[in-house]
């Protein structure tokens, strides 16, 4: 079996022994429906003061279930929407707003009374009435949440205005990823927001988490690099942005699995959580209670991998976790055939041009491995693994002396790498490493993303902390 050149610093292999113990945590504070009456909001339609970017953990909403109310309230309006439009093609303007008029006070008595299942009804057909106001949808989701049905506060909150203040999409979002386990829905609600409110400092977070959590790398790029052009990005973002091809969850496998109940995209979230495997802390004890041939961490983890392909051969995440594992053994024909198989899919890939950098070292193809991972860091120029490869190749070539300038990129690339894995999550990372990461960038060759990053360590305080290691950590 042939084996490829030996790099000149840490493998890949070695260098993801140090997974990442990160949560994807709930960063937002959870306002109770009542606390949204529009009696107590001076401007509802408004936009309010911009929120300052905050992590601060979130109050669980406790509701008991109310799935039959929520289909039934479901279906109602959908009978009304389907008939609304010929009652109010007849119904003059004036006599729109009597009506309205009219069951505002209802709403008001029936308040006062605690009547919430009638005030529901009530709000629900002001709301219809006039449903570019924002009032009607918060009393229907008020008098849902006091019944106990979350799934009709999500459903009113759904239907507010696009102008209705940030705390309303805020919940509505909280409650569709967490409470409702429809995460997809939640995706959408953030992106409504970032419409309304493009500097939201904690909606781009909750999308960049999404997004690395779900293992949808060029959506972590897109969304960082948005967040980044708005001038307003904390050093976070620009973490997720460095990290965004390999970032790991030590809970991705939990969490991806629970979204994958919802039902709304299989593949998506099978996928990532077999990604996310590879560091599950509980690896190990998952292997022991598989089949007896399934005793070890890796060979549990390969067939959960091999299965997941099956369902889907086409998957990039699943090929470059393929790749990784095949490289690893030294398998040259298997990465082969992947890289063959897999080039229209993948071509744009980074991750798979660096594999083919690979192939073309383990075979001697000095000048087709060196293009091969010039694409890979044209495409990609923050991947360290890939600089060092460089390396090796210029001092099998060229000598020491030529490799030098390389290995020292890599160095500094891993060392940023290894801070960031082992960080608890991206805010905790210390000031000197995002110091460090700037270097790496300017050495990469984006001197502009380093600048932008220096003014966001000026404008942001992130940690101070020197020298944590949490790896072990509960998630």
């Amino acid at each position: 079996m042939e084996f490829a050149q030996a790099p000149l610093i840490a493998s890949r292999q070695e260098s993801e022994q140090a997974p990442l113990k990160k949560t994807l945590a709930s960063s937002t504070t959870f306002l109770a429906i009542s606390e949204l009456d529009v009696s107590t909001i001076d401007g509802a339609n408004e936009r309010p003061q911009e929120k300052q970017y905050r992590f601060s953990g979130s109050q669980r909403l406790i509701l008991v279930s109310g799935a039959l109310l929520a289909i039934l309230t479901t279906i109602l309006v959908g009978i009304f929407f389907l008939v609304a439009p010929t009652r109010h093609n007849v119904l003059s303007e004036e006599e729109i707003i009597r009506q309205a008029a009219a069951l505002a006070e209802d709403c008001q008595r029936l308040k006062a009374r605690s009547d919430w299942r009638r005030l529901e009804q009530a709000a629900q057909q002001w709301g219809e009435l006039q449903p570019k106001r924002l009032e009607p949808w918060l009393m229907a989701a008020d008098a849902a949440r006091r019944q106990g049905d979350v799934k009709s506060v999500a459903h009113y909150l759904s239907l507010t205005p696009d102008d209705c203040p940030i705390e309303v999409l805020t919940i509505l979002g909280q409650l569709q990823l967490e409470e409702l386990n429809e995460p997809l829905a939640a995706v959408d609600t953030f992106k409504r927001t970032l419409t309304r409110y493009p500097h939201d400092l904690e909606t781009h977070m909750r999308l960049l988490q999404f997004y690395s959590m779900t293992c949808q790398r060029e959506l972590v790029i897109e969304q960082a690099r948005q967040c980044i052009a708005s001038g307003r990005a904390p050093p976070a973002v620009f973490a997720f942005l460095f990290a965004a091809r390999w970032l790991v969850y030590s809970n991705g496998y939990d969490i991806n699995n629970q979204w994958m109940r919802s039902g709304e995209n299989d593949e998506l979230f099978e996928a990532a959580a077999t990604v996310h495997l590879f560091v599950h802390p509980e690896l190990k004890k998952m292997a022991q209670a598989a089949r007896s041939d399934l005793q070890i961490p890796t060979d549990y983890f390969e067939y959960r991998l091999r299965e997941a392909l099956n369902r889907y051969p086409k998957n990039r995440e699943l090929l470059a976790v393929q790749l990784r594992q095949l490289a690893q053994r030294g398998d040259v024909s298997g990465v082969a055939t992947i890289l063959a198989e897999a080039s229209n899919e993948c071509g744009n890939d980074p991750r798979f041009w660096y594999f083919h950098g690979w192939y073309h070292s383990a075979k001697g193809n000095w000048d087709q491995a060196r293009q091969a991972y010039q694409r890979a860091l044209d495409i990609d120029p923050y991947d360290w693994l890939t600089w060092n490869e460089l390396a090796t190749l210029a001092r099998q070539t060229e000598g020491l002396e030529a490799a030098q300038p390389l290995l020292e990129i890599a160095l500094l690339g891993r060392d940023v790498t290894n801070a960031v894995r082992m960080a608890e999550n991206m805010d905790s990372i210390p000031k000197e490493e995002f110091e460090n990461l700037a270097k790496y960038l300017v050495l990469c060759g984006d001197a502009a993303l380093a600048e932008q990053l220096r003014v966001s360590l000026r404008r942001h305080q992130p940690s101070n902390v020197t020298g944590r290691n949490v790896q072990g950590a509960e998630s």
